[in-house]
């Protein structure tokens, strides 16, 4: 902004991660690094935003096309004020802001001159008082303080009535200091301009099943509409998407579409022109909920913030200051020594702190952990300079990285380190979220909606139908509701036990009432409640009945993609308690009611937890830390991760539950040498892998170390609307909350520590996967593991997507990148231009790819079938490519029976089944390629009556 806040890049014709060129920076102007988040890269050619892990290439000539600025509206200024040392951060602000208003960028000035002018007569009082120039100067000068289109459109009035202005104010505020001035510029400028920071974008979205042009508009602080909304091109009237604190997560495509998913609504789908826009619109949004809401969560997991990758890599807080710090041990640990966290410094970039409690009761002491970076590739070292001073054994003891600092630590006696409190999504503090708006302007999900109020429901409405379905507590009994006179619902009526009636009534009527107010797609509806004895819980009837009876008597019809969608449900209702600051307490497989299940849906929901009463087969779904106080795990949130976990496990096994028919004395011997229940078998399937290890991060040890409900829910949908582009994506994942080494992984292994198996578990364009044999170091040791092969050279095909390389630390496979996306995506957004001889030259070289790609003698007569057809039909139509355009033009479109031939050589059915089935029914925006629901797959014994196919 200023001369003297130019920054010079040291080192140019080098790749830079966008943010961390903006740390660079910040740290070089001095600004704390609790206000960086606010800033980003703007690209004025292009006219967006850089995303965080956008990819700077820093040469003379690229970097000044990239402005530093503040991209986030922080709502009270004076929290950035108390922040920052000095007037550094606010004076660029001012000048960024300043600068906004004399080029023209804020568009409310035309329509507001006489408010706007008071802007300008506040910069004169500043140069008054920073420079000491005389008013009859600054008045002279006067174009100088205000937008060039005000002095078109007033050329004349203007002085005499800005001189007036400006002497009034040196009369009333001669007490102003230079700071002031500007904090007031600022909040001015930001009461006559709430739009100030709004990002526009053009895109399409899905509106009543079709595709529209919209214009996006985010706007952080908006008065009626805050949050994102959309102009449809020939209307307008703006309309609401959703607020920013609505969001739950973000999901993107390779054709840059994306899903907003909203905590109650359906979601929205958007489709933006390139990736530099739909980057740059994530990378807003993303920015306002962790500043807002979540700090240390990324919505979309695609575009993660690499700063808070490092953070979470390091189970560092942020810099949330020792107040926060004292607090949160207070809270997790009772000050237990031995109890400890890490966060990052609100003034060094260099510099964490070790928070510790080294006596029991005692406030934490605070440990100073100095950083340094040792080469241009990011390399860190760790070294503890109070601990160094007191222990002279290492004149400069530096660790590479800081787990190994703290292993040392703990080994040598220095501190007593050993019970980490980790970051989490629910920590809430005022230094991070700058743009957190006040709570009586938005929506607060962790107020329980109360629009729709539980009844008092008379008995004698009831009429009860014979038989009833008993639990070990309760009895559920089906029964019709006379709501009114011409309306009867069907309901499902919980009660206990008549033996239980008198012990347990306490607990039930407090199940009762957590479950009474839930307002969740994902829950069971409670819609009231009878006053007799025993009490009687309302809620609907479900004909499908309990998840986990379900699950064994239909298994031969439930698919993996089915699993998947019910795991969805399930951790969005996990979510939405928690986000609610509610505990559930009974998250089992026998507490989820089968909604429906149809052709494209399996929708489950969790039922209300019952008496919170803890058996002892109940283990598995009780967390290590509470076996020996079972009952706490009614008031414990980490419990219920647990315990979705488990069901999780019992979801996968299809109804199975763990250890069946094993006593309690062979359980608590599993837990003593083991966390996690074997994979089931489902997961074996290479896509569903990651559902594994989603149950692994509800299974950690430690409590605040387990996966966040948002993140599982989040992760959990992706593998729903996992894109197949002919390889399922390899993802390995190491466990994030493993602080002090506590989990051995060794990623290089000799190949003599492999032994390849004859059963192979799948196959893809790019490998397969056997089943072998892991030998470990020890050499006596044999674990059963999945090993993939790949098949890079044998791979060069002009229809198969090339393998460029991989590169082995960090693991990642290069492959050559296709602009126009996956060929589902493609036929749906450009359907109207398909013609049969473009669907054919596709068929024609799938089919090429797979004859030419099959080893001699492996060619099947069906196979050899399609390409002949394929073929003869092509050439038939086409012809040759050497053939001349009139010749070209002299063919015929392939006839329908001649396309159904080659469908019905391809898949065994006719063209009008297949044309009835699928080719009718357009797809949705959202293709959510899901495997097995999109392709079709169905046993044979089925035949073609189950989903729809493709």
């Amino acid at each position: 902004m200023l001369e003297q806040d130019k920054v010079e890049i040291s080192e140019t014709n080098k790749v830079l991660v966008a943010e961390d060129l903006c740390l660079s920076v910040a740290q070089a102007l001095e600004f704390p690094p609790v206000t960086a988040n606010l800033f980003g890269l703007y690209d004025r050619k292009m006219k967006l935003w850089k995303s965080p892990s956008d990819i700077v290439e820093v040469t003379k000539h690229t970097v000044t096309d990239l402005y530093f600025l503040v991209r986030f509206h922080v709502v009270d200024l004076s929290r950035i004020i108390s922040l920052c040392k000095g007037e550094k951060m606010l004076n660029y602000y001012f000048h960024q802001a300043r600068r906004d208003f004399l080029d023209g960028f804020i568009e409310e000035v035309s329509r507001r001159v006489d408010e706007f002018l008071g802007l300008s007569v506040t910069d004169m009082y500043r140069v008054h008082l920073e420079r000491g120039t005389s008013p009859d100067a600054i008045c002279r000068d006067y174009r100088a303080y205000i937008p060039s289109d005000i002095n078109r459109k007033h050329p004349f009035f203007l002085n005499n009535k800005l001189r007036h202005k400006l002497q009034e104010l040196i009369n009333n505020c001669q007490s102003w200091q230079t700071g002031t001035v500007k904090e007031i510029y600022l909040k001015e400028l930001m009461h006559l301009s709430p739009g100030y920071f709004t990002e526009t974008y053009d895109a399409f979205m899905e509106i009543d099943g079709e595709e529209v042009s919209v214009k996006l508009k985010i706007c952080h602080v908006d008065q009626s509409q805050p949050g994102v909304k959309y102009l449809q091109s020939k209307k307008s009237q703006w309309r609401h998407i959703c607020e920013i604190e609505e969001l739950c997560y973000v999901s993107v495509k390779a054709d840059f579409t994306l899903e907003l998913s909203r905590t109650i609504g359906t979601p929205s789908y958007l489709r933006f022109n390139s990736d530099n826009e739909m980057r740059s619109f994530i990378s807003c949004i993303d920015g306002y909920y962790r500043l807002s809401r979540k700090f240390i969560f990324n919505l979309c997991r695609e575009m993660p913030t690499p700063a808070l990758m490092r953070l979470k890599k390091l189970k560092s807080h942020g810099p949330v200051g020792s107040a926060f710090a004292s607090r949160k041990l207070k809270e997790k640990k009772d000050w237990k020594m031995g109890s400890f966290l890490i966060r990052q410094c609100e003034f060094s970039y260099n510099v964490f702190w070790l928070d510790v409690n080294i006596r029991d009761g005692g406030k934490p002491s605070h440990i100073r952990i100095q950083r340094r970076f040792v080469d241009a590739n990011g390399e860190e070292e760790f070294c503890l300079p109070s601990i160094r001073s007191r222990n002279v054994e290492s004149e400069q003891e530096w660790f590479r990285s800081l787990s190994e600092l703290l292993s040392c630590v703990t080994a040598k006696g220095w501190l007593p380190l050993k019970d980490l409190v980790y970051p989490s999504d629910y920590d809430r503090s005022e230094v991070l979220l700058l743009c957190e708006r006040s709570k009586g302007k938005m929506n607060n999900t962790e107020e329980i909606p109360s629009h729709k109020m539980p009844l008092i429901i008379k008995d004698n409405m009831l009429s009860f139908s014979e038989g009833e379905k008993r639990g070990h507590f309760t009895l559920v009994r089906h029964a019709k509701w006379q709501k009114t006179k011409n309306l009867v619902a069907e309901v499902a009526v919980k009660s206990l036990k008549k033996e239980f009636s008198l012990t347990y009534w306490k607990t039930f009527l407090d199940s009762c009432n957590r479950s009474l107010f839930w307002e969740s797609d994902c829950l069971v509806e409670c819609m009231g409640m009878c006053l007799t004895s025993p009490h009687l819980l309302v809620m609907p009837w479900f004909s499908l009945g309990r998840l986990d009876l379900y699950l064994r008597s239909h298994r031969q019809s439930i698919l993996p993609v089915d699993l998947i969608e019910a795991a969805t449900y399930l951790a969005r209702a996990l979510w939405y308690l928690s986000d609610c600051g509610l505990v559930h307490g009974k998250i089992r497989c026998h507490n989820v009611l089968v909604a429906s299940h149809g052709n494209n849906e399996f929708k489950v929901k969790l039922a209300d937890p019952g008496p919170l009463i803890y058996l002892q087969h109940e283990l598995p779904w009780i967390p290590l830390e509470l076996h020996d106080s079972m009952h706490e795990a009614r008031k414990s949130r980490p419990a219920d991760v647990w315990a979705l976990g488990t069901t999780l496990w019992e979801l996968f096994s299809y109804g199975q539950q763990p250890f069946a028919g094993r006593s309690l004395v062979e359980m608590q011997e599993h837990y003593k040498t083991h966390v996690y229940l074997d994979k089931p078998e489902s997961c074996m399937l290479e896509e569903f892998w990651e559902v594994y290890e989603t149950m692994k991060g509800c299974w950690h040890r430690e409590q605040s170390g387990r996966i966040e409900p948002q993140t599982l829910m989040r992760d959990l949908h992706l593998v729903m609307y996992f894109e197949d582009q002919g390889d399922v994506e390899e993802k390995s994942k190491v466990d994030e909350h493993d602080l002090l080494g506590d989990r051995d992984i060794s990623w290089k292994l000799s190949p003599l520590q492999v032994e390849l198996g004859r059963e192979r578990l799948g196959q893809g364009f790019y490998g397969e996967v056997w089943k072998g044999t892991l030998v470990q170091d020890d050499g006596l040791t044999r674990i059963p593991v999945a090993i993939k092969k790949l098949k890079h050279q044998s791979l060069h095909h002009p229809n198969v997507v090339e393998i460029k390389g991989m590169v082995e630390e960090p693991l990642q496979l290069v492959m050559e990148f296709i602009p126009m996306g996956s060929l589902s995506r493609y036929l749906h957004c450009h359907k109207h231009r398909l013609t049969p001889t473009l669907i054919l030259r596709f068929a024609l070289n799938i089919a090429q790819m797979g004859l030419d790609g099959a080893k001699p003698g492996n060619l099947s007569k069906a196979g050899v079938k399609v390409g002949t057809v394929l073929g003869n039909v092509f050439m038939k139509h086409v012809g040759s490519e050497m053939a001349t355009p009139k010749e070209k033009a002299s063919k015929a479109e392939p006839q329908k029976e001649e396309v159904g031939q080659v469908i019905e050589s391809v898949i065994g059915i006719s063209a009008l089944t297949c044309e009835r089935e699928y080719m009718a029914k357009p797809l949705p925006l959202q293709t959510g390629v899901c495997k097995g629901r999109e392709e079709g797959k169905e046993e044979e014994a089925q035949g073609h009556g189950g989903r729809k196919l493709v």
